[in-house]
């Protein structure tokens, strides 16, 4: 008799430490988790970098790479950071986001500096729409067919 009881006590302590044990992981997933992604531009001298004065050398000196740069128009390069938060098993979402664009003239010196934020950003809708592409259209039929003589026979 005293057996059982402590058994059934031993029992009722494990399944209790299980208990707490899955309660405590289960507490600590849903903790938001803080990620920095692109250049963080909290730690650059932006005020080092002065419209009509400062040179391309000097800007890669004082900030580096560029995260991108323009592919048309006045030569202008971006540094790009953010700051975003994920809860358990969610999307991450974007808290803080900082693009400073340093723009160029034709002689390689900075022209003008500015600075966009998240309220800048735009969410756009990919769209689902293929582009044809021109030229025959094979079926399966066509392709086994067109195949049948292309074989090297065995030397």
């Amino acid at each position: 008799m005293y057996h059982r009881k402590k058994s059934k006590e031993l029992l009722l302590i494990g399944r209790c430490i299980v208990f707490c044990a899955f309660l405590l992981c289960f507490i600590t997933a849903c903790v938001k988790t803080e990620e920095t992604r692109g250049y963080v531009t909290e730690f650059s001298d932006f005020n080092s970098v002065e419209p009509g004065k400062t040179t391309k050398e000097e800007v890669i000196k004082a900030l580096g790479s560029p995260s991108s740069t323009s592919s048309f128009g006045d030569e202008t390069w971006y540094y790009i950071g953010m700051k975003m938060e994920k809860t358990a098993f969610l999307d991450p979402e974007i808290v803080k986001q900082n693009i400073f664009l340093v723009t160029f003239d034709d002689k390689g010196i900075v022209k003008e500096i500015g600075k966009k934020s998240e309220k800048d950003r735009r969410d756009i809708d990919i769209s689902k729409e293929t582009t044809p592409t021109e030229g025959n259209k094979v079926g399966v039929v066509e392709q086994f067919l067109g195949n049948l003589g292309r074989f090297n026979p065995k030397e």
